[in-house]
């Protein structure tokens, strides 16, 4: 049986745009695919529904659209608050600089589904973006459970001993929780969710669509350019204040809604 090549092309291409936006050259350079060849592949899942296109400085650049949750019958509903978030995101990252990372829950883990480092003047090697974060030991994770409901929270805090052995670590991340629910922030200091010795720090706090926690935002920085009080007193307030106007879109956009599936009513029994 002769296999279609295109298909794995297409999949390939489609699956890293879906880890962070792209453009032709780029896509061409990971792959190896000829520059045309994914030119018509890109330009084909856009007719189709699953990328759509935007010039950022004067190169499209390839996102993912709506369709990809026909790809999965257990696709999340984070989609329709991501296209809420985003542009909050990048007026976020104009004022803070440093790169922030949006990362969803998907049950024991984060999975961070997208960055502000291409309007970042900051460059961090290493990304985030893509990643899958342990729930219990990443800023992203802790910052998630201090957000949760109570009885959402207990349940997943009865899993821990699971995925922490250490003793030590189990402390830790029940002290970071503590802070995080009486101050709305997690901060871990000179390390990284892969490595406690490394000289990046983290500030995250909880993330709620106004109904349930649905992950978090996370401001990665390096640690010598900051002492801890001082990113504290920067931009906790600001990141918080995000957090807000995230809601207040949400409703404002849940209210919209609702107001139009009204006038159909009406409209249909007039």
């Amino acid at each position: 049986m002769r296999l279609v090549s295109a298909v794995f092309k297409a999949l390939k291409i489609l699956e890293l745009v879906n880890v962070k936006q792209r453009n032709v050259t780029e896509l061409s350079d990971m792959t190896g695919i000829p520059r045309g060849t994914v030119h018509r592949i890109l330009r084909t899942l856009e007719e189709a529904g699953y990328l759509y296109c935007e010039e950022r400085k004067g190169i499209n650049t390839f996102y993912v659209n709506q369709a990809v949750k026909r790809l999965s019958s257990g696709a999340t509903d984070y989609f329709e608050e991501y296209y809420v978030i985003k542009p909050l995101l990048y007026d976020l990252a104009r004022d803070i600089e440093w790169p922030i990372y949006l990362a969803v829950n998907d049950g024991f883990h984060m999975d961070v589904i997208t960055s502000t480092e291409d309007i970042s003047p900051f460059y961090l090697k290493d990304s985030i973006l893509g990643a899958r974060l342990p729930l219990f030991k990443s800023a992203s994770g802790i910052a998630f459970l201090a957000a949760c409901d109570s009885d959402v929270r207990k349940t997943l805090l009865l899993k821990m001993d699971h995925f922490i052995d250490d003793p030590r670590d189990r402390k830790w991340a029940k002290e970071q929780l503590m802070i995080a629910m009486t101050s709305s922030r997690v901060v871990m200091e000179n390390c990284d969710w892969q490595n406690y010795d490394r000289p990046i720090s983290s500030l995250s706090i909880g993330l709620n669509n106004a109904e349930r926690a649905i992950g978090a935002i996370t401001m990665r920085y390096y640690s010598s350019a900051y002492i801890t009080d001082d990113v504290l007193d920067s931009w906790t307030n600001k990141l918080i204040a995000f957090r807000e106007e995230f809601i207040n879109k949400l409703r404002s956009r849940s209210g919209i809604a609702q107001d139009r599936e009204c006038e159909l009513a009406v409209a249909q029994l007039t």
